[in-house]
């Protein structure tokens, strides 16, 4: 059991992270490019620790994502359907929603 909680507790970190380096590159973009309303890359947000996809979109549907914590951006396939439930399917990406913890 507890190797279990540790699996879970290096995938919240790394969903975590990658968030962090999403908000950054969200703010560099916006300071740096001016991308009010134009697209940006992004990492992908799931727990895999050796993902480096990219996923592209517009820098407001990230911050709409993002104003619900509990929710991610995702590769198709990426999605770990045992913790989070997909709530949009878009071109390139999924949202996914973690699940409350029982």
């Amino acid at each position: 059991m507890e190797a279990e909680e540790q699996y879970l507790d290096r995938r919240v970190r790394n969903e975590m992270l990658f968030r962090t380096v999403n908000e950054k590159l969200r703010g560099l973009n916006a300071e740096f490019e001016a991308f009010a309303d134009e697209r940006a890359l992004f990492v992908c947000e799931c727990s895999r620790i050796d993902c480096i996809e990219q996923i592209e979109l517009a820098v407001a549907d990230f911050d709409e994502i993002c104003l619900m914590p509990n929710r991610y951006m995702v590769i198709p396939g990426h999605e770990t359907l045992d913790v989070e439930t997909v709530v949009t399917r878009e071109a390139g990406y999924l949202v996914v929603e973690k699940m409350a913890a029982v």
